[in-house]
């Protein structure tokens, strides 16, 4: 499943990266529901999507983090929804497919509230449970 959330993480990227770097009037030709929004606003779709797909896959590679997987798949959910309101309000209905799927595909890798695999929970709570000693005395500030 890690080969999906790396492939979807790299679409995410690339895509919040040309929101964020080319300006309004190149994007309005490729995307017609550029053209209703202010700059500023496409910009920070952009580094949503680019931040979220970081989030989603970073932790898995360094394995640190996994609680980071479950969020950043339900902002990608969100995101998704709004972009298919989005192309929709514009009448752009085959365009609808792509944030449909992708967000389905977000979905799947960790969905709304989400689920860690199998694996990974069982990496998180052992870490946890090597933390329950030193927490138990409770912190001890200087």
């Amino acid at each position: 499943m890690h080969i999906l959330t790396y492939i979807l993480a790299a679409v995410f990227v690339l895509a919040g990266a040309m929101k964020m770097m080319q300006p309004k009037t190149k994007l309005e030709i490729k995307m017609a529901w550029v053209k209703d929004l202010p700059s500023w606003q496409i910009k920070a779709i952009g580094a949503l999507e680019a931040l979220a797909a970081l989030a989603l896959a970073l932790p898995l590679i360094f394995d640190n983090g996994l609680i980071l997987v479950p969020l950043a798949a339900t902002g990608l959910v969100f995101l998704m929804i709004g972009a298919i309101f989005t192309h929709a309000r514009i009448k752009e209905i085959p365009m609808i497919a792509i944030p449909a799927v992708l967000g389905a595909l977000a979905h799947m890798r960790d969905g709304p509230v989400g689920a860690v695999e199998h694996g990974d929970a069982q990496r998180l709570h052992q870490r946890a449970e090597g933390l329950a000693p030193a927490l138990e005395g409770g912190i001890q500030l200087p």
